[in-house]
């Protein structure tokens, strides 16, 4: 089963790590940005060339129309005009004049090219030249071209046709030359930016690998251990202070458990150490069935506070789980006390203890956990209490949101340096370790889950000698 399941799972997704996927997102951003950015000013520099040329040719049809539509038509001035090809700075343009019957007037020079050249449709006589077109020749000369009709009045016909070329090989090749030189700063530019992401990311994510080292070293032994936010970037300082308040719980909860395993061995080491011992003189000599019976009924006494200690410890961890499901509903809290008051009313009597109970209203609690708690302070109130004294209970609103129970006792008190530490489990104060050495140390610890379930709280007020007042605080709904 185990082979065919492991043949069967998939192997776990390719990762990447942080500094390839920053290195990737730097080149990619610094491709994007430099082709934006060089494709910007190729499109400008095309553009204003173009812009430029049209213009030119443009100009030189509306110089045309103007000498041909003149009433005195100077035939040796166009001439010069159309033989004055390539006195355009660099640049070579050609002229063409034809009549309406498309015969050849006037051309430049090279007429067989201009032949060879394919013009666009013609302008109108009043419509604005602006069109042009392109031509490559095999000799790999690129002529952009215009053409457009001009009114002759004394001359030639009603109208002629301008046909105007003009020599931007030049321009083709510088166009050229500088789409060779984007490619190449698209290529540099995507490599440099690669290289200064990769150095930028492990720069930058150096902290995080330090945060490794130290975290690498922490151990069971070594918990003291801490990162100090302090020491790291802005961006890392919550990680390293979460990871703090981390390390002291898990400190805190470490040093208590281990506390709490030896309180726990301590504390189950003197019941047996009393059963074995009670075992072992019993079995040392043969005895009488009375003797017998006391044996027995001193060994249930360490059994019934075997049982109670691992009861409570047992609540205590399902507390802790949140395993346990509380069944609350409203009820009197005062009717649930008188309840608990009687199992107790024999030893009320016996140590002529009066208990006394006042106020009331509604709760909404659990009914068995409300009863465990009452019952655990009452068991320290009546332990604690001088024979004679008095024990009040007082039920009533506490604001709007929570009804307290306050249990006032006249017992033996607790030193102020102590409360800090009654909750604790098995922690018994030198005062009730001397009256009583029966308790466990969890009774109050019992009653602190059980508020802590209710979304409530406890409280104790005591004085040495004075009594101990014991508030519980539970949500009125």
């Amino acid at each position: 089963m185990s082979l065919k399941k492991n043949k069967n799972q998939h192997p776990p997704p390719k990762s990447y790590s942080i500094v390839t996927r920053l290195t990737l997102a730097y080149a990619l951003t610094a491709f994007g940005m430099l082709t934006l950015t060089t494709g910007f000013l190729y499109y400008a520099l095309v553009t204003t060339l173009h812009s430029k040329d049209e213009r030119f040719l443009a100009d030189k049809i509306l110089h045309f129309r103007n000498i041909i539509r003149s009433p005195r038509l100077d035939v040796h001035e166009l001439e010069q005009e159309v033989r004055e090809g390539g006195g355009y700075q660099f640049h070579k343009y050609l002229v063409k004049i034809v009549n309406a019957h498309g015969k050849s007037i006037m051309t430049s020079e090279t007429s067989d090219l201009m032949d060879m050249l394919s013009f666009p449709h013609p302008h109108e006589v009043n419509e604005k030249p602006w069109k042009t077109g392109k031509f490559k020749s095999t000799s790999g000369e690129v002529f952009l071209m215009m053409s457009a009709w001009a009114e002759c009045h004394d001359c030639y016909g009603h109208k002629v046709l301008i046909n105007t070329a003009l020599n931007v090989t030049v321009e083709e090749t510088i166009l050229k030359q500088y789409r060779k030189q984007i490619y190449l700063v698209l290529i540099i530019g995507i490599l440099l930016a690669g290289i200064t992401g990769m150095l930028i990311a492990r720069r930058g994510l150096s902290s995080l690998r330090r945060i490794a080292v130290v975290i690498q070293r922490i151990r069971a032994s070594q918990l003291h251990e801490r990162l100090a936010p302090a020491r790291w970037p802005r961006e890392l300082t919550m990680l390293a202070t979460s990871f703090d308040e981390m390390l002291d719980r898990l400190e805190d909860s470490f040093i208590m458990l281990s506390r709490f395993s030896t309180d726990i061995a301590h504390e189950l080491r003197t019941p047996f150490n009393h059963l074995m011992g009670e075992t072992e003189v019993s079995l040392s000599k043969t005895r009488t069935i009375e003797e017998y019976q006391q044996i027995l009924e001193s060994s249930l006494e360490e059994y019934t506070r075997l049982s109670h200690m691992i009861e409570g410890l047992l609540f205590l961890a399902r507390a802790e789980n949140t395993d346990i499901k509380l069944d609350r509903t409203e009820i009197d809290p005062l009717k649930e006390i008188q309840e608990v008051l009687e199992y107790y009313e024999a030893l009320a009597e016996e140590k002529e203890i009066h208990v006394q109970c006042s106020g009331g209203g509604p709760v909404y609690a659990d009914p068995l956990l409300l009863r465990r708690a009452v019952t655990n302070i009452l068991s320290n109130a009546f332990r604690y209490s001088p024979s004679g004294t008095n024990i009040n209970i007082d039920v009533q609103e506490d604001g709007d949101q929570f009804l307290s129970i306050s249990i006032r006792d006249n017992g033996i008190g607790i030193e102020a340096e102590e409360l800090q530490n009654i909750f604790e489990r098995f922690y018994r104060t030198p005062g009730a370790k001397f009256h009583d050495t029966r308790g466990s140390g969890l009774g109050l610890s019992i009653v602190k889950s059980i508020m802590a379930l209710h979304g409530g709280t406890i409280e104790v007020l005591s004085r040495p000698s004075q009594g101990t007042t014991v508030i519980l605080r539970f949500p009125a709904k």
